[in-house]
């Protein structure tokens, strides 16, 4: 299958994205190639959805977030990266519980525990990235870490 078929996947779909993006200009270090795609999934259902329908086309792809733990190589073209950033919603559910999307940004995840008299976010205020990366390398600072507050992840298994 052909880009393009994902191109129609995507606008039929209502599926954010850019194609044959400069790198330099689009990520945390400003270094990096070319990316022929890259999607911005809003939800979590348009998120597994396209996962699939990736899959079924045969595309590679990465998962990105802020990108402030990559380094994409110069003179290097990617075939297909997938923004988390717009996976960000929280939800608050009672006094001691919340649910983040994988693209919350740590320092609105600290200002949201903060916001509701929640601890042990404090430290992550500072942390660039989003939730998705810091779960993955259990980001912390000044005592704080991720799993110390952590109840539960959901995780898309794309094998």
């Amino acid at each position: 299958m052909t880009l393009s078929h994902l191109i129609d996947y995507l606008i039929t779909n209502h599926v954010k994205y850019e194609c044959n993006v400069n790198l330099s200009e689009f990520t945390y270090f400003r270094t990096g190639g070319t990316a022929k795609i890259i999607i911005f999934p809003n939800t979590i259902d348009s998120f597994v959805l396209l996962i699939k329908e990736i899959k079924k086309l045969s595309f590679k792809f990465k998962i990105i977030g802020d990108t402030s733990n990559l380094l994409f190589l110069d003179n290097t073209s990617y075939s297909c990266l997938i923004s988390i950033k717009f996976l960000n919603k929280i939800l608050f559910h009672n006094p001691y519980t919340f649910e983040a999307g994988c693209g919350v940004t740590l320092p609105n995840l600290s200002r949201f525990a903060l916001q509701h008299d929640l601890s042990g976010f404090a430290g992550l205020e500072g942390i660039p990235g989003r939730l998705g990366g810091a779960i993955f390398m259990n980001a912390g600072a000044y005592g704080d870490e991720i799993s110390d507050n952590l109840i539960s992840v959901d995780v898309l298994d794309t094998d």
